[in-house]
């Protein structure tokens, strides 16, 4: 299965920039849905980040048709990590599955459970109150200085049967503990990525700084992107009197408009 694309351009000067939105890719006679690679930045010397090349991961895989049972009751949740040598750690994972009013609904599966190769299998249970699913949100937890690669991440309702399907193909580690995967639906309004930076200022008074953990959390209407925690290259960040950018924060937002602020961080670095 596809997971990453490389894209460049080697234009300059004035106007040589590309706006590049996202790219698709469908299997040559194969009637699942097309790959989906989100890139939404300029590919230009002279704006945001000044690259002319990215590395795309894979957003997900289209699906046809909209989920046509009723989202509540029971789903089973299946965990793959990817079987490669280097996946011998086993941290703690949570998964929330979320819709876009702001409700969320999560399993836990414990350390060591997960082993390399493997599938863990659990499941939860979605309320009433609950609305279309639109993304889960897999976090890792006790990863220490290694990095754990997950594979995919499947539910399917236990009465209706029907299954949504996510490709991940990610790297986990200590800066990197949470992701967000959106379903993608042919014909619907998809999720879409903003990138903000956040600036944080330590007062200059004495034993004002920390050497603790730091963890932000933005909310808006259509719910939060978690706890994420604020790291930068391993640096002590949070000492007296220091003001720092802490780099690109991804927040997956809805397409229809400012009011869909934060409905999902994908990244802080």
């Amino acid at each position: 299965m596809l997971s990453k694309l490389l894209v460049e351009h080697n234009q300059f000067g004035y106007g040589a920039g590309w706006y590049l939105n996202r790219i698709t890719i469908q299997e040559k006679e194969k009637s699942d849905g097309p790959y989906v690679f989100s890139c939404q930045q300029w590919l230009d010397s002279g704006i945001g980040d000044g690259k002319m090349k990215q590395e795309l991961q894979l957003l997900g895989k289209i699906r046809k048709e909209r989920l046509t049972g009723n989202v509540h009751g029971t789903w089973d949740v299946t965990i793959t990590a990817r079987d490669i040598s280097s996946n011998d750690v086993n941290p703690k994972l949570i998964l929330s599955v979320c819709d876009g009013k702001g409700t969320s609904a999560s399993v836990c599966i414990p350390k060591g459970l997960l082993k390399r190769g493997e599938a863990h299998q659990a499941s939860l249970e979605l309320e009433k109150k609950f609305g279309m699913i639109c993304k889960v949100r897999l976090e890792i937890e006790d990863i220490g200085g290694d990095t754990w690669h997950c594979s995919e991440v499947k539910l399917q309702h236990q009465k209706s049967k029907e299954i949504l399907d996510f490709p991940c193909f990610r790297d986990f580690s200590e800066q990197y503990t949470m992701a967000e995967f959106p379903v993608l639906i042919d014909g619907c309004s998809w999720l879409t990525v903003k990138r903000f930076v956040l600036h944080i200022s330590t007062h200059s008074s004495p034993d004002s700084g920390t050497d603790a953990d730091v963890y932000v959390t933005l909310r808006g209407s259509m719910g939060d992107t978690g706890k994420r925690k604020l790291t930068k290259n391993g640096e002590d960040i949070f000492t007296k009197g220091k003001r720092e950018p802490l780099g690109a924060i991804w927040v997956l937002e809805y397409s229809g408009g400012p009011r869909s602020l934060a409905s999902g961080l994908l990244r802080a670095c």
